[in-house]
């Protein structure tokens, strides 16, 4: 089984449409985690950036408020950067 994937997402916006996305990603048999709690710093250096590090890939849903949002920009950023220099 490979690595799942996990998913930035708006928490205010679009959480019930990640959860129905995770649930379609599972039935195909590619497992899929997201954040299950709002964002802040702790949960960001405790779960999240561990999350993007041991995923295969980074899907962003990107609703108008995920594209304002500061926690999103700084997963996709993460993401992009650990692509470009996987020791970072």
């Amino acid at each position: 089984m490979t690595a799942p994937v996990y998913i930035s997402f708006s928490h205010e916006h679009d959480a019930g449409y990640v959860s129905r996305l995770a649930a379609h990603l599972a039935a195909a048999g590619i497992a899929a985690r997201y954040d299950t709690r709002p964002m802040d710093q702790s949960w960001w250096e405790t779960y999240t950036r561990a999350q993007i590090e041991t995923s295969t890939a980074v899907i962003a849903v990107m609703s108008p408020q995920a594209r304002g949002s500061g926690w999103v920009a700084r997963e996709l950023d993460y993401a992009l950067a650990r692509q470009a220099d996987p020791a970072a």
